[in-house]
């Protein structure tokens, strides 16, 4: 009995004396999820679309899958389908869930769902992106804008114009949108606001002249060929995406700046009456017409625009103007600037020059034989040759330093305003197309018109007149005549059987007669 008992007191200390830090050890729960970016593609509003996704615990105790939020730009659009209570996945196990993505608005979104467990957080990128079905209505805002588009077709009509509500429910669909490949026009139509303009992706014209528009995006709308938006208040234009553009018109608009770097198929750009102080058209090699007046420019680079047929740059502050590589050049206005020397020897095929209200004090008009018209009036100019320009109709040179001019090889001269020099004498007798004469304010003694039958406007006043000959067998097509400020003229020669009309003005000591001795 007493060596049993001994033996029972071994087996129990030896029982005893085992400690549990001899127990085998468990690995913690380890997450995994088989997609840490989860990229939902392009989903339709209002459809929704729903991905998988697995947790595996690939460790020995339990992992307890506590909460699922969302964090991010648009953590509205995510949602999971996973349980509210936790959920405890066993060593060894998966659990699965979805992730579900309904967009409500158009547009690339992002989100972060993090997932919290009993060894941590766990994050998954997500991304999808938002378009609309094409029974999807097209968002138009503005009440103006959207009836317009309704009428096309019906009350707005002409070339390139047809109808976009095809079904007439009073609405546009997106597919109604995208499958209108013609002219939107939208002219004089009090719209202020353009949303919705992005649907119409395949459009090739659009005009939004006349309208209240403070911002334009035209983006998306990458077939764009003519862009008119003249006359609204826009500040800035976007028109970088645009490649297909070839004509495009901003006049009378708040712009400051305009990036056209993009636009190599431009041929004809409109920019009056903006605020640019500075365009660069280097990779506009296309461009056959540039408006760009009334701005605040120092300075155009124009050396790249070789294919140029019209370049008007007037009102502006520019010191200088290199035109000698465009040698296409036909129109070419430059008034109301700073510029001292103009060089247009290249230009042998401009046919309209006007370079008024500047400081030039010459300019070689040798090789400009194809010239019709040529303004250089409020100039420092002391001499003048148009002897080449046989082909000119209209010379403007008033309030320069001219001392003599000659215009006997100018036969086709309809129009010569010489006023505001220092000509003693003026021959007119070749000019006998001469309508519009004006040379008052001159140091003119004697003026003879009397070879200039089809003239209808004379004024000479404010010169040193002694002898006027108005007798040019057709003083009745002379509709208006001033010789006033001419003290010492006494007689003024008319055709016989003339009354000179009362408004032809001249002095009270002045008298008229058909010979004038």
């Amino acid at each position: 009995m007493k060596i049993k008992n001994i033996v029972y007191a071994l087996v129990a200390i030896l029982i005893f004396s085992c400690s549990k830090d001899d127990e085998p050890k468990l690995n913690p729960a380890k997450f995994s999820i088989d997609q840490s970016t989860v990229d939902f593609g392009e989903v339709e509003i209002p459809t929704q679309k729903e991905i998988k996704l697995t947790i595996t615990n690939s460790g020995e105790e339990n992992l307890i899958l506590k909460n699922y939020t969302f964090s991010g730009s648009n953590t509205s659009e995510f949602t999971v389908n996973a349980g509210e209570t936790e959920e405890t996945v066993e060593a060894g196990k998966t659990y699965e869930f979805l992730v579900i993505f309904k967009p409500t608005e158009t547009g690339d979104k992002t989100a972060i769902l993090t997932i919290t467990s009993n060894v941590g957080e766990h994050k998954i990128n997500l991304l999808g992106s938002a378009i609309l079905g094409p029974n999807a209505i097209v968002n138009i805002p503005d009440a103006n804008f959207k009836a317009s588009l309704l009428a096309h077709g019906t009350t707005i009509t002409g070339s390139g114009i047809s109808k976009i509500d095809l079904n007439d429910d009073g609405e546009i669909q997106l597919g109604e949108a995208q499958s209108y490949e013609g002219f939107i026009n939208c002219y004089n139509r009090d719209v202020s606001d353009l949303t919705g303009i992005k649907a119409f992706v395949n459009i090739t014209k659009l005009n939004i002249v006349q309208n209240q528009l403070t911002n334009l995006d035209v983006s998306d709308n990458v077939a764009l060929e003519y862009l008119a938006c003249d006359n609204n208040q826009l500040k800035s234009l976007n028109v970088s995406s645009n490649a297909n553009l070839k004509v495009l018109w901003i006049q009378n608009n708040e712009l400051t700046d305009l990036d056209v770097s993009q636009n190599t198929a431009l041929e004809d750009l409109y920019l009056a009456n903006n605020q640019l102080t500075n365009l660069d058209t280097s990779n506009n090699t296309a461009l056959r017409t540039l408006i760009i007046a009334t701005n605040l420019l120092n300075s155009i680079d124009v050396s790249n625009n070789t294919a140029l047929h019209t370049l008007f740059v007037h009102n502006n502050k520019l010191a200088g103007l290199d035109v000698t590589h465009n040698t296409a050049l036909k129109y070419l206005s430059c008034t109301n600037n700073e510029i001292a020397y103009l060089d247009v020897s290249k230009n042998i095929i401009l046919e309209e020059l006007s370079c008024d209200n500047n400081n030039l004090a010459n300019l070689d008009l040798s090789q400009n034989t194809a010239l019709l018209e040529f303004r250089c009036n409020n100039n420092q100019l002391s001499s003048l040759d148009v002897s080449k320009n046989t082909s000119l109709e209209l010379l403007g040179c008033f309030n320069n330093q001219i001392s003599n001019l000659d215009v006997s090889h100018n036969i086709n001269l309809i129009t010569l305003s010489c006023s505001t020099n220092k000509l003693s004498s003026l021959d007119v007798s070749q000019n006998t197309a001469l309508r519009n004469l004006h040379c008052s304010s001159n140091q003119l003694t004697s003026l003879n018109v009397s070879g200039n039958p089809a003239l209808e406007f004379l004024y000479c006043f404010q010169n040193q007149l002694t002898a006027l000959n108005l007798a040019n067998g057709n003083n009745s097509k002379l509709s208006t005549m001033w010789a006033t400020n001419n003290p010492n003229l006494a007689c003024i020669q008319i055709d016989a059987d003339f009354t000179p009309p009362s408004n032809w003005e001249k002095a009270a000591q002045t008298g008229y007669s058909t010979s004038c001795q």
